[in-house]
């Protein structure tokens, strides 16, 4: 008797849940299909939701529990730094009103939270001479709003990426453009409606691009640094750095791809990082590779190829962590065919899913993801359709395969 209720309890599970995936499945084209006993995951899209009818481009994104933060240059209006909070039930996304946040031309955009009610919004003030500044905005409900902007470098500042570390802490990197430029990265903290920054210390002496910050979650008090040294033939390198008392030590430099370009980097584990870019050593192929650190030493890896062809990746924004041992990428092709893939890891291996297209309207900008439960957010500029912003949910449901037992 106990059998026979098992054997109709595990059916109804599994009924339940292949209805619910089916109704998923109807909301967005299926990704992927992956066979596993007991269980397979059915992965899919759930719809696309709007957030800027205009000309949106520089999307960057920012994830906390079932809200997130996407800021983007407005162009069609005046290209002003412009922010709106997005609520995610059931894998809908409900937009907050547009919030600018530097009403001039503003590029290089980069944000993170550093609390539960609190971003930063680090970017390039092109209608003041490209001069690095930041801003503080405060949550509530699905509003923001924002404090006075703050100068954290003089000079041309460009590829800027900012981490949060500890609650109001923050690191921030980017490339100072001036008679000797390099890349910079400074320790930063808000406190009292103010923000301070440490020394800007010097990771790279010479020109500095795709330059992307990871401060590691389960590790707060280090961050690794990605970039291409533009003064050392475009080669791709990387550092560890640690925080304390508001200052930044930085380990050794070191090389993990030669002409490399458009970098991402994420922690999975207090030990370990997905680190992918663009090979243009190797076709411009996207590639990942797993980086392994100890305390100020970091560790390379072999390379593998989750694009053959041309790949674009939004530094900073392109990759995120799913579970630890999972991860996901969005970029696009050389033809701005807008994809994702699951990267899945066993040791220092990596293995990619087939991948899916995010945007059935074929043309797409830089994508921005953040992990969402199991499966991810990610949020680009449609240029199929008016180069407007857009968002949607990348959700996976399981199917239960009832078992019959006598």
């Amino acid at each position: 008797m106990q059998a026979h209720r098992n054997m109709r309890l595990s059916a109804a599970l599994g009924i339940l849940a292949l209805l619910s995936a089916l109704v998923g499945l109807a909301s967005g084209p299926p990704a992927s299909m992956t066979a596993s006993s007991p269980a397979s995951p059915a992965s899919f899209y759930h719809p696309i939701y709007e957030f800027n009818h205009g000309y949106t481009y520089h999307v960057t994104l920012a994830r906390r529990d079932d809200l997130f933060v996407v800021a983007y240059m407005d162009a069609s209006n005046s290209f002003y730094g412009t922010a709106r909070v997005g609520l995610l039930v059931n894998n809908q996304i409900t937009y907050g009103p547009e919030v600018v946040f530097n009403a001039g031309n503003t590029s290089d955009i980069s944000l993170a939270f550093i609390g539960s009610n609190t971003i930063v919004i680090a970017f390039c003030d092109v209608s003041d001479n490209d001069e690095g500044k930041m801003v503080i905005g405060t949550l509530s409900g699905n509003s923001l709003s924002f404090g006075s902007v703050y100068n954290f470098s003089t000079h041309e500042a460009h590829s800027i990426s900012v981490d949060n570390a500890l609650t109001n802490q923050f690191v921030i990197a980017y490339q100072k453009t001036s008679t000797y430029p390099s890349g910079e990265v400074a320790a930063c903290a808000y406190s009292g409606g103010a923000i301070s920054c440490g020394s800007h210390q010097t990771f790279n002496a010479a020109e500095t691009s795709f330059v992307t910050v990871n401060v590691l979650a389960d590790s707060p008090a280090y961050f690794v640094l990605a970039y291409r040294d533009n003064g050392d033939s475009g080669w791709g390198k990387m550092m560890a750095g640690s925080i304390s008392g508001g200052e930044i030590t930085l380990g050794s430099e070191t090389f993990f791809n030669s002409i490399t370009g458009h970098i991402s980097v994420a922690d999975l584990t207090a030990f370990t990082l997905a680190l992918v870019y663009r090979d243009e050593s190797n076709s411009n192929y996207g590639t990942a590779q797993i980086i392994g650190r100890t305390n100020l030493n970091l560790n390379t890896n072999t390379e593998y190829v989750f694009n053959t062809g041309d790949t674009m990746i939004l530094s900073s924004f392109g990759v995120t962590d799913i579970s630890g041992t999972r991860f996901a990428v969005g970029f696009y092709t050389g033809a701005y065919v807008g994809r994702t893939v699951f990267g899945d890891l066993s040791s220092t291996d990596i293995s990619f899913s087939e991948g899916a297209q995010f945007n059935p309207g074929e043309q797409s900008d830089l994508p921005a993801v953040s992990a969402y439960r199991s499966g991810f957010i990610t949020c680009w500029s449609d240029k199929s359709d008016s180069d407007r912003g857009k968002c949607r949910v990348y959700g996976i449901a399981w199917l239960f395969m009832p078992r019959l037992s006598k």
